[in-house]
């Protein structure tokens, strides 16, 4: 069996491509999973290369995911903690993964 589609179920609301894409990379290819700097940015390349994705503004809307993301957890030390610090990794790798995805 080859997998045709992932249906992620949070939050499910239309979106733009982009928003989708950006949404998708940062819940199933997880940059901070690959530590800092080039591992992260190389696995970003290679999912937007294999999605055929050209277009511009993906790393700030995977910035806005986050932050959004990190804005439902007030209540919650333990999970707002881990939000921070997927925050906290994304903006300090940012302009590398945009040099990544501009080659």
């Amino acid at each position: 069996m080859i997998p045709v589609a992932i249906i992620d179920w949070d939050g499910t609301h239309p979106g733009t491509r982009l928003h989708n894409f950006a949404d998708f990379l940062w819940a199933f290819v997880h940059p901070a999973l690959y530590g800092e700097g080039e591992p992260a940015a190389q696995m970003l390349r290679v999912a937007a290369d294999a999605y055929g994705w050209t277009g511009p503004g993906l790393i700030d809307a995977m910035l806005t995911i986050v932050r959004n993301f990190a804005t439902g957890f007030e209540d919650n030390p333990g999970a707002l903690d881990w939000a921070l610090a997927e925050l906290a990794h994304m903006e300090r790798n940012a302009n590398l993964f945009r040099a990544s995805l501009a080659t």
